[in-house]
């Protein structure tokens, strides 16, 4: 099976919220509905959004100077398309950077990566639309540390991860599903496949597929 990277994520584990009733200390996904993802595209880019920036300026505990140096970088990466709608880095090495220049007081930050099996990459171009560069789908080597499986499904601007709506109940109704202390996927990927397959109309109004979670070493 070939795999296709997608792109890496600066992602906050978030303690596992009691309503998704799954047995895991904290969640990893880059879906925003449950994870904080950086950079807040509010708190940095979109213009008339003065609250939110002082708000995540806030959160980020920067001073004004360094955080007015954020704002120009998370601009510099959009205009060199570096830096996706997602708040996704098309390298690694930009990634590692931002934790190390901006995000050093946060402690609990992982960059991970998304990959999705090749077969899967036309069913995602057309479900995407223009809203997307898709040719950042490629055959790249996913060398961080394997996590476990994710269900995503794109949505404009961003993913859903099929626990955003429960789903994780309605696949263990049917399948034994399997749980890691990550919050992910532990079943066969072949078993995963079948998953997003079974969820397909349920939910959010997105094509469920199924994608592979790296994590990557941030020194």
């Amino acid at each position: 099976m070939n795999f296709l990277n997608f792109g890496y994520y600066i992602v906050e584990p978030m303690p596992t919220p009691e309503y998704l009733n799954i047995k895991c200390k904290q969640v990893i996904t880059v879906t925003n509905c449950i994870c904080n993802i950086h950079p807040s595209l509010t708190g940095t880019f979109y213009v008339d959004c003065e609250k939110q920036q002082q708000e995540y300026k806030s959160s980020l505990r920067l001073e004004d100077d360094v955080f007015t140096e954020l704002k120009e970088n998370v601009l510099l990466l959009d205009n060199e398309h570096k830096l996706d709608v997602d708040s996704r880095f098309i390298e690694l090495s930009d990634a590692l950077l931002f934790c190390k220049k901006y995000l050093y007081n946060l402690s609990n930050i992982k960059v991970i990566s998304i990959a999705l099996e090749d077969i899967y990459k036309e069913i995602f171009i057309q479900d995407a639309g223009e809203n997307l560069n898709c040719n950042l789908l490629i055959h790249k080597k996913c060398d961080g540390n394997f996590l476990g499986y994710d269900i995503l499904g794109w949505d404009w601007s961003a993913f859903h991860s099929y626990l955003c709506n429960s789903l994780n109940e309605d696949i263990s109704e049917k399948y034994s599903l399997e749980i890691n202390d990550n919050g992910l996927i532990s079943n066969l990927y072949f078993q995963v496949k079948d998953f997003s397959e079974f969820i397909d109309g349920k939910g959010e109004p997105v094509i469920w597929l199924p994608y592979s979670v790296y994590e990557h070493d941030m020194e």
